[in-house]
């Protein structure tokens, strides 16, 4: 069997996409699974931009049900480079980005977490220079 073609049938078997037949051609589609995968894969690359002096905080709580989406979650913050303040809290000097926003939106998590920005911190010497401010 192909590569191509493997790689096909892998994908099919994590229910990333399905293969669709049409008269006489197969098509593939991407399932839901298939773009939630893609947009957390986009959502842990990180935006390399210049520090505005404010903090981006992520505070969340989401439930015990949802324990491989609150580990995935927590990943994708360390791969963004938040730095863990307490258990469900993170920090970092700049925003999440778009597809970030976008994964947690499409799966529910938005629900479980609040993003703060804060302009004044006490005593952030710590942080400032964990992140090289």
């Amino acid at each position: 069997m192909p590569q191509f073609e493997r790689g096909v049938r892998h994908l099919e078997e994590r229910g990333l996409v399905k293969v669709v037949r049409k008269i006489d051609q197969k098509f593939i589609q991407i399932t839901k699974e298939g773009q939630l995968e893609i947009l957390l894969r986009k959502a842990k690359i990180k935006n390399v931009q210049k520090w505005d002096g404010k903090w981006r905080l992520i505070v969340f709580d989401i439930p015990e049900d949802s324990k491989d989406q609150r580990r995935t979650f927590r990943l994708l913050l360390k791969q963004q480079g938040f730095y863990k303040l307490q258990a469900s809290v993170y920090i970092n000097p700049y925003p999440l980005n778009r597809e970030a926003i976008a994964y947690l939106n499409q799966t529910g998590l938005i629900d479980f977490i609040r993003i703060l920005r804060v302009d004044e911190m006490d005593n952030d010497k710590v942080l400032r220079k964990y992140f090289k401010l």
